[in-house]
């Protein structure tokens, strides 16, 4: 038990508190956490002094505002209670005038442990939730991911985790604002209609709205004086010729700056300020001939939606909130040319931080409630603490540019149409308090304080009540058959996802990340540290899946640094192989958002950005199969098959070169064809065949693997590829194998790198075809424009160095 105090800056929380303060270690290192987990069943409390004036105790109304409190707690003000709380995912706002007195007064928040709290109610109830999270978490508001997952840690924290502050007022205050925009003439003509809230104490005060909106230099554009006689006014304006917003690529991301201000006489009593993005954004649910549509329409324009999912970025959330570190992951997420992001419902409700970068950076958000994997226990007290959250959060993201679309849930009406292999003992309560949930209370909220954002009410789902979610041609699907279900990586090119909204292959993070979390001698693969730090426990660690897919492509490596390659470049080349196929077939698929962008911790997972901001292969690769304009290339059996996918609003007309090569590189056949590719579209255009060139003596075809693989040609030939614009610069390159790494007669490399024109370029060649070259660095961290990329002899390649102090002698190059 630990007695003692210690000082903190809030927002924190007590884990925080005790590594800061060195009573603890990380509890990200090794195996700590299964050490410091115990600490999550005792309780806390903050407590600080504060000074009041007798100014201050003049004020009309004194509130005490917790922005988030995580979560079972006591407020008490001068030893008197003032409330309790249930819900971390939401703000609290207590009138405090009649407990204070002038001078020092005392606040303290105690902290009921959240894990005896959830377990007396399992023991008297038990409840399902996720086999990867402590049971009966379920029972309480508080981010699901801080139970475990099978990504991150179980440290079920307390604590203060987003901003508390005092705020004083007299007369009245601006409470909420909601814009509303309707686009007419075509969008030549955008009315903006602004419904404010007040809240007014003394009435018949001379109070005055001002509603200003500038543009983006700031420059007064329109401005609206109104008396404000009712707590609820709207006003009106009309914008002529608008810059609309767009998403990533798509075009500008516009914002009007918008300017609130309540007066009383001369007197400015509040102040609210804000952007907005004049925009239409809906997902089209239209009927197709296959199925129905499920796509993201901005400005009437469909685009095919490329991203990942958001977890919390850190397991200890109030580190989580950091602006600098939300804000790289974002900007990392428009590098790799992201137009959207979907914020999984097992977290936390994301700081409005996050949602203005958003808007900022063009990344439209689809958004799930925080429900996942779970049965919810409907009662009289959890229906009113959810109710409260969901209006709180609803009115919080509401006015964001960047939200598209409004979830129920994560994976739960999935789980309860398979309740048998998701191990749920499924009755008719359960169903009746889903559906009350989900399809009653969250819309009925939605349609009452934002009805111009769509709402979806699982993911997976296809039409919600139950009605088959995991159908492929109707809304969207999580295909988990690859990994967790141990199919072949290219089984994707079976699949026809109309949104694939999750799907993923794991990896290691980058060799600083793992020195970070182990010691030397924990530094193999299956040591107890490494399988600890990959949560996947079923049907068999995580770590040895990884092994098991690898040795479908690639022969296992020797070391851990080599492996550590392998599998970022094997998880790469599954979510290449993936993406590729649904923007080939957009007809029929609409969007991709791939397990996972970020990890909450340091770990084995799915993520393309590690815990600490490095890029796996996987992000860079990204990069390129989210580039607008890209070349996929389809190997079938022998065949290469070449597809042009154009995401962008403009007709794009290029030429292409493709040669088959020999192992040395020679060229047996070259091709150029100049072709072109409407708006919006994907289309076959070039198909280039070995069959003339192997003799398969009557075997029997097999896409993935031949059986007589060690008597087969095709080990000797690959296809190199280019996609040059009306400029002649390269748009989209790759090379295509037509058999597994493992079995392609690579020849020995010799890659060199050397100074380019400056000290941030480098310059990379090899004397013979490399495929996938890694760039690392040692020790420092270095962000490059471009990495794990194909070769070939005589070619340059030029890397630019975009963030970080390198150093040559800390460069090292892989290759397969």
């Amino acid at each position: 038990m630990i007695t003692k105090s210690f000082d903190a800056d809030v927002p924190t929380t007590m884990y925080e508190i005790l590594e800061n303060n060195g009573v603890i270690e990380n509890p990200f290192f090794a195996e700590n956490e299964s050490i410091y987990n115990e600490l999550s069943n005792i309780s806390c409390s903050f407590n600080r002094n504060f000074n009041i004036s007798k100014t201050d105790l003049n004020e009309d109304i004194i509130e005490l505002c917790f922005e988030g409190l995580d979560t079972l707690s006591t407020v008490y003000i001068n030893e008197i209670q003032v409330a309790s709380t249930d819900n971390m995912h939401r703000k609290y706002i207590f009138s405090i005038k009649q407990y204070l007195e002038e001078g020092l007064n005392t606040i303290s928040v105690k902290f009921e442990s959240p894990v005896k709290n959830m377990n007396k109610k399992f023991e008297r109830k038990p409840i399902w939730n996720s086999e990867y999270s402590m049971k009966g978490h379920t029972y309480l508001r508080k981010s699901h991911t801080q139970f475990g997952w099978d990504w991150g840690p179980q440290l079920p924290d307390m604590g203060i985790w987003r901003p508390v502050y005092l705020k004083f007022y007299s007369f009245a205050k601006i409470e909420d604002y909601y814009v509303k925009q309707k686009h007419i003439q075509d969008g030549k003509k955008v009315n903006l209609d602004i419904d404010i809230k007040f809240k007014i104490l003394q009435p018949n005060k001379n109070l005055l709205a001002i509603i200003k909106i500038r543009d983006e230099n700031d420059n007064i554009l329109h401005t609206n004086m109104v008396a404000v006689n009712n707590e609820v006014l709207t006003t009106h304006f009309t914008i002529d010729q608008p810059n609309l917003w767009w998403p990533n690529n798509l075009g500008n991301q516009y914002l009007y700056n918008v300017s609130i201000i309540l007066r009383q006489d001369e007197i400015q009593l509040d102040l609210k300020e804000f952007k907005v993005g004049l925009r239409t954004l809906i997902v089209d649910k239209s009927p197709l001939d296959i199925g129905t549509n499920f796509a993201f329409v901005i400005n009437g324009v469909e685009f095919f939606a490329m991203g990942a999912n958001f977890i919390p970025q850190d397991a200890l959330v109030s580190r989580g909130e950091n602006k600098e570190k939300i804000t790289r992951l974002l900007v990392d997420c428009k590098m790799a040319n992201y137009n959207c992001i979907r914020v999984w419902g097992g977290g936390t409700y994301p700081s409005t931080h996050f949602y203005n970068e958003c808007d900022r950076l063009g990344l439209v958000v689809w958004q799930d409630m925080m429900f996942a994997c779970g049965i919810y226990e409907m009662s009289e007290q959890f229906t009113k603490s959810i109710t409260n959250e969901i209006e709180y959060n609803i009115k919080r993201f509401r006015n964001h540019t960047s939200l598209c679309m409004i979830c129920g849930n994560n994976e739960m009406e999935g789980a309860f149409v398979n309740s048998q292999e998701w191990g749920i003992e499924r009755t008719s309560k359960m169903d009746k308090d889903y559906l009350e949930l989900f399809e009653k209370i969250i819309p009925d909220i939605l349609e009452k304080y934002n009805p111009e954002t769509q709402y979806w009410p699982s993911s997976p789902s296809s039409t919600g009540g139950f009605n088959n979610p995991d159908n492929e041609a109707v809304g969207d699907v999580h295909y988990w058959g690859v990994f967790h279900n141990n199919e072949h990586y290219k089984e994707f090119r079976k699949h026809y996802i109309r949104f694939a909204s999750e799907y993923g292959m794991e990896s290691l993070p980058d060799m600083k990340t793992i020195k970070q979390f182990t010691r030397t001698e924990d530094r193999r693969f299956l040591s107890s540290v490494m399988d600890y730090h990959n949560k996947v426990i079923k049907p068999y660690g995580g770590n040895i899946k990884i092994l098991s897919n690898i040795a479908l492509e690639f022969k296992i490596p020797q070391n851990l640094d080599e492996l550590l390659y392998i599998s970022q470049v094997f998880q790469a080349e599954t979510i290449k192989i993936a993406v590729e196929h649904f923007r080939s077939n957009r007809d029929r698929c609409k969007g991709s958002t791939y397990w996972q962008v970020n990890d909450n911790y340091p770990v084995i997972s799915w993520s393309s950005i590690d815990y600490y901001g490095r890029w796996k292969a996987l992000h860079y690769v990204a990069k390129r199969f989210y580039s607008p304009v890209i070349l996929a290339s389809h190997e079938i059996g022998l065949d290469c098959q070449l597809c042009l996918c154009n995401e962008t609003k403009y007709t794009f007309n290029s030429l292409i070169k493709a040669e088959i090569r020999d192992i040395n590189s020679n060229i047996i056949k070259s091709l150029e064809k100049e072709v072109s590719a409407n708006a919006f579209s994907a289309k076959n255009v070039l198909k280039l065949s070995i069959s003339d060139l192997v003799d398969r003596n009557g075997a029997e075809e097999n896409i993935y693997m031949s059986l007589n693989m060690y008597n087969r040609k095709e080990r000797e030939y690959f296809v190199s590829y280019k996609l040059l614009d009306d400029r002649a610069q390269i748009i989209s390159s790759g090379t295509q194998l037509f058999t597994p790494h493992k079995y392609f007669k690579f020849k020995e490399a010799n890659i060199s790198a050397i100074r380019g024109s400056n000290d941030r370029q480098l310059l990379i060649k090899t004397n013979v075809f490399s495929k996938s070259i890694m760039l690392t660095t040692l020790s420092e961290d270095v962000l490059f424009d471009d990495n794990c990329f194909d070769l070939l002899p005589g070619e340059i390649k030029e890397i630019n160095i975009v963030k970080g102090i390198f150093k040559f002698e800390d460069l090292k190059i892989y290759s397969v």
